[in-house]
Order: structure tokens, then sequence, then C-alpha cells
């Protein structure tokens, strides 16, 4: 598990850098989000074996939503949605400008030393019983600041597992962090519905599942 966080972390790091060149101007914040969920074929006529187990000739698939947003120092930013569940990825792509306002209430969020303070660790092993990984969700910020960026990282999986009661269970890094993370996800949010409202069919997208994600 710690080495495919790593890896992770490498992979994000590598991405902010590239962002650094791009023509849009200087990145201020980077935030991706991605969504992972089971789905099964089967080739037998039931899908699942006694206790809920998947059938041997049964085969699990996590089909992704990606959701990117990077915000430059100049207020522009780019807005990335690529829903791959249909088989054929769904891609949409909103270019745009915050209003002085919106850029000045994010340079506030990620500049308060709470925000500051985020880091989180890797998150836990699955649980010993767990059967196979049901929903993951993994969401990425990078503040690029003078002294380098400040990478957060939370990831939640939920399990499948092999108890008697038959409930999921969970690991994750993000509770000891929820509240200072809270205002800058909602600004994310009213920024994202902006970016859908004006988002366009896109082509290959940037925004792609980050290798070892879950």
């Amino acid at each position: 598990m710690k080495m495919i966080y790593l890896t992770l972390v490498f992979c994000l790091c590598a991405t902010a850098g590239w962002a650094q060149e791009n023509a849009e101007g200087k990145p201020l914040v980077k935030y991706q989000r991605t969504n992972a969920y089971m789905e099964m074929e089967s080739a037998s006529p039931h899908a699942q074996g006694l206790g809920g187990m998947v059938s041997q000739h049964s085969t699990l698939h996590y089909p992704t939503i990606n959701t990117c947003l990077t915000v430059y120092e100049n207020g522009d930013y780019v807005f990335e949605k690529i829903d791959e569940r249909s088989g054929k990825p769904k891609v949409k792509v909103a270019k745009g400008t915050l209003a002085p306002a919106e850029l000045q209430q994010l340079q506030s969020i990620v500049n308060e030393q709470s925000f500051r303070s985020i880091s989180p660790g890797p998150p836990a092993d699955p649980p010993e019983d767990a059967v196979r990984l049901k929903e993951g969700e993994l969401v990425a910020t990078t503040v690029v600041r003078p002294e380098g960026p400040q990478q957060i990282i939370f990831l939640k999986r939920r399990y499948a597992t092999a108890g008697s009661s038959g409930l999921d269970k969970f690991s994750s890094n993000w509770e000891k962090f929820d509240k200072p993370m809270k205002p800058f996800l909602a600004w994310e949010k009213d920024v994202e519905k902006k970016g859908q409202s004006a988002a366009k069919d896109g082509a290959a997208p940037s925004c792609v599942s980050p290798e070892g994600a879950f």
C-alpha cells in the first residue's frame, strides 16, 4: 500500500511540474477528483457464488469519473470532466476566467494557516476480511507556492467483506482534515457548477486517472 501511495504522489507531482510550463500561464491550484465504481461482467447466469463472492467466471472493472480544475494566477481556469462508465469516454471541457472576487477568495482560502497545515498520511490498509473494492474516491489538490508545491491527497475506499454481518467497511485518511478542507471544497464546487454549465465536448483530455490510484 505504501509503495502504491508513493507512486501516486510522484505521478501527481510530475503533473504539477508539467503545468508550470503550460501555455495558459503559471498555475495557482490544481484539483482532481477520481471516482471509481465496481462493475461486474459475468459469463455465468449467476454473478455471485456462495457468501456473495464473485464467480470465477466473472470479471471486475472499475470505470472512473475524473473531474479536474486548474486555476492560474491570472484567474484563468480550465475545467475537465471525463466519464468512462459507458465504455467510450464522455469528455467535457470548459475554459473561463474567474471574477476578481472569486480569485481573491481562493487565494484567501489556500493561504489560511489551517489549510497550509493539511498534510494527510497514506490511508489505512484494507480490512483483513475485505473481499473486493466496491468504490473508491481520490481527491488530489496541489497549491503552487514559492517554497514548493503543497500536495494534498485524500483517498476513501469502500470494501465488501466476508464478515457474518455482511456490512461494507471503509478505509480513509480524510476525517482528521475534513474541517480545514471544507471552505476549499465548497469554493471548488461552485466553480465546478459554472464549468459544467459552460462545458463543451472535448478531445483527448489531460485529466486522467493517476496510475495506482486504488
